[in-house]
C-alpha cells in the first residue's frame, strides 16, 4: 500500500486504467450478448466495473475509467452506430449509476486503507506509538541517502 493516500491503492495508475478501460469494453461486449434493453445493459457494465475495481485498487484510474465506461454505453449499448447522443438527465443518471459502482466495488480496500492509515506505528516494530499515551509519528531517527543509492550519513532527527 502507497503512505500517500488511502484511495491510492497498490496499483500503478496506468496499468489501473488501462485495465479498467479493458473491463469497460468487455463490460459492454457482455452486455451487448445478455441484454437488449439499455438498463438492463447498464446493470451488466455496472457489475463489471464494480468487480473490477475490487479487484485493482486504485479509486482515481477507476473513476476515469467509469467516465470511458459511460461513454462506450452511449455509444454502442444505448445508439447503437457508434455515436455520442445526449438523451438529458436520464445520462447523467447513467454515469452516476457506474461511479456509485466503482466507489461501491472500491469500499472494501478505501476502508481497510483509511483505518490502516490512521494508525502510527513505530519504525520497525509493527507496535502503535506509546508517546504520552496518544498515538502520532514515530520518533525513531530516518537515514539519508546519499548520493550514490546507499544510506550514509547520520540519522535525521525529527523535532
Amino acid at each position: 500500500m502507497s503512505s500517500r493516500t488511502p484511495w491510492w491503492g497498490e496499483c500503478p495508475p496506468g496499468f489501473a486504467f488501462a485495465a479498467g478501460c479493458a473491463a469497460a469494453v468487455g463490460g459492454c461486449l457482455l452486455a451487448a450478448v445478455l441484454d437488449r434493453t439499455p438498463d438492463g445493459r447498464l446493470v451488466v457494465l455496472a457489475l463489471c466495473l464494480g468487480g473490477t475495481a475490487a479487484a485493482v485498487r486504485h479509486l482515481p484510474a477507476l473513476l476515469a475509467t467509469a467516465v470511458v465506461g459511460w461513454l462506450c454505453h452511449l455509444g454502442f449499448l444505448v445508439e447503437t452506430g457508434g455515436e455520442l447522443v445526449w438523451h438529458g438527465g436520464v445520462d447523467g443518471w447513467r454515469l452516476g449509476v457506474l461511479v456509485a459502482a466503482v466507489v461501491l466495488g472500491s469500499a472494501p480496500w478505501l476502508i481497510a486503507n483509511a483505518a490502516r492509515s490512521t494508525r502510527s506505528f513505530r519504525a520497525g516494530t509493527g507496535e502503535p506509538d506509546a508517546a504520552e499515551g496518544v498515538p502520532g509519528p514515530s520518533k525513531a531517527p530516518l537515514r539519508r541517502w546519499s548520493a550514490e543509492g546507499r544510506l550514509g550519513g547520520g540519522p535525521v532527527v525529527r523535532r
